[in-house]
């Protein structure tokens, strides 16, 4: 049963996009990122909206993938912080869709050390959707997934290309950030989001407030110059 429910969940797999991510990291890139003030800030308060943004192709999805890896360490360090993290992408429909990716954060999210099982609220979920093949609803999704959340002294959550979600599902997922932001301001959580520069994005996530990091040549310039040093080193 274990296993049916946590395969209900983790109905795609993000980790092969952050995998992949990671690969075309050179050695000393997305450091400013990660010594950066509005980093360090965004993941030592107790909530907060972080978004980088700028063209295809500057390296978004690789400073996401640097992002998870260092949230990462901080988890493994603390049992009551969470991390999740999902990958939207023109190439997948399956990581186009608003209902697969609550459910993926859901079932990442791992179990408190204090609990035997599962939350109930999970289990309850899967059993009147999941376990009969019925889809569950957004609102059920967010539901839980708030629940859960709750129960770690600090949740971060990660989403790499809005972007690359249809206009109607994106819609849907900008509500819901708005949602956690404005409406449930008790709950520690820090959310990391990047995309273009898009009118319904910014338009969505500025009156959050959030963070910003505007990803332009002189932003990313020592990336550049770790990539001109690694390939002129391995010339030698």
């Amino acid at each position: 049963k274990l296993q049916e429910l946590q395969r209900w969940f983790n109905v795609v797999d993000p980790s092969s996009n952050y995998s992949s991510a990671l690969k075309l990291r050179e050695d000393g890139t997305g450091n400013w990122l990660l010594r950066g003030r509005e980093y360090i800030d965004w993941k030592a308060s107790r909530s907060g909206l972080l978004w980088l943004h700028g063209i295809p192709g500057c390296g978004k999805s690789v400073l996401s993938a640097t992002v998870v890896e260092d949230v990462e360490k901080l988890c493994n360090s603390k049992d009551d912080h969470a991390l999740a993290y999902f990958y939207f992408t023109f190439s997948d429909r399956e990581k186009q869709n608003l209902e697969n990716m609550l459910r993926s954060i859901i079932g990442q999210l791992p179990k408190r050390p204090s609990e035997l099982g599962l939350p109930a609220e999970v289990v309850d979920l899967y059993n009147s959707t999941g376990a009969i093949r019925k889809s569950a609803s957004t609102e059920a999704l967010e539901d839980v997934l708030l629940h859960t959340i709750k129960g770690f002294e600090k949740t971060f959550i990660i989403l790499d290309a809005l972007d690359e979600l249809p206009k109607d599902e994106r819609g849907s997922l900008l509500s819901w950030i708005g949602e956690l932001m404005t409406n449930h301001k008790k709950v520690s959580l820090s959310i990391l989001v990047t995309s273009r520069l898009e009118a319904d994005i910014e338009g969505s996530l500025e009156p959050l407030n959030p963070s910003e990091i505007s990803l332009q040549p002189s932003t990313i310039d020592p990336d550049i110059r770790a990539y001109i040093q690694n390939s002129l080193a391995t010339m030698d």
